[in-house]
């Protein structure tokens, strides 16, 4: 294949959204592109180029920025947005963000903001593990043994855990209820690495609708001041809907901080 010549800012990156939600990237020079520029073919859901493709790409980490908001020629389908992508070691990997981020609205009524800034850090924890592999995803940064596959996963137990089994008295389902927490009280962690980047998503995603469902179904029946079954261990009081959803937006806050520090490390991606 013909080998790019870089020069500054001269190279058009475009990404596109097939009908399989796969990313597609377009490399083709601003001054000189072909008519047809060379296609990137997905790998695993995320576009890889060998290092041929840029001067220097099997240099160190790097990241650059790319703003996609306006892409809309192509394929002539719909553009996305993303807004950084690293080259790594090897091969051109893109960290694709595909995942949409709303900010929540400045002036409304109590409950529909909770849940906007719930969903606000649902996301961004989405957005910190976009594009990553199960490689990337169970990396830790010494000494501390937290990975982003392990923050998926824990948030994926707290969402079934404080709006399931404390809210309504409810079993949380598998994977969790036959876990032995008592004999292993960090089993979402420790096992997290087993697990791929597919169903760790998938496993955030249903408890997260699972949730949405178990949330309304209390707004439903007493509003922000209802009550859960389950109690507080040190007071032995019940906990109102609206104590759980400022809890949950704080432990999600927490690990997204987190998740900042292990994504840069993983692959030098930063930002919200």
């Amino acid at each position: 294949p013909r080998r790019c010549q870089p020069r500054s800012t001269t190279v058009a990156i475009r990404l596109y959204e097939s009908g399989h939600s796969t990313g597609c990237l377009w490399l083709g020079d601003v001054r000189t592109s072909p008519a047809q520029p060379q296609r990137c073919q997905p790998h695993g859901g995320v576009c890889v180029w060998h290092p041929w493709a840029l001067e220097g790409a099997n240099r160190a980490v790097r990241k650059w920025p790319l703003d996609l908001g306006r892409a809309t020629t192509g394929l002539g389908t719909r553009g996305t947005r993303a807004d950084e992508w690293s080259v790594s070691y090897g091969t051109v990997r893109l960290a694709l963000v595909r995942t949409e981020r709303t900010d929540p609205p400045i002036a409304t009524d109590e409950a529909t903001t909770l849940l906007a800034f719930l969903d606000y850090h649902r996301d961004t924890l989405r957005m910190k593990t976009d594009g990553l592999t199960q490689a990337q995803l169970a990396h830790p940064v010494a000494p501390s043994s937290l990975t982003l596959a392990g923050l998926l996963k824990h948030l994926a137990l707290v969402e079934a855990s404080w709006f399931g089994e404390v809210l309504h008295g409810r079993p949380m389902g598998e994977p969790w209820d036959s876990v032995d927490w008592d004999a292993d009280p960090d089993w979402e962690f420790r096992t997290a690495a087993d697990d791929s980047p597919e169903q760790l998503r998938a496993l955030l995603a249903a408890a997260v609708e699972q949730a949405r469902r178990n949330i309304e179904e209390a707004l439903a029946a007493g509003g922000l001041d209802q009550l859960s079954v389950g109690l507080d261990r040190k007071h032995n009081q019940q906990f109102s809907l609206r104590w759980i959803l400022l809890h949950l937006i704080e432990e999600y806050a927490r690990h997204n901080g987190h998740a900042d520090y292990l994504r840069e490390a993983v692959d030098g991606v930063t930002g919200e």
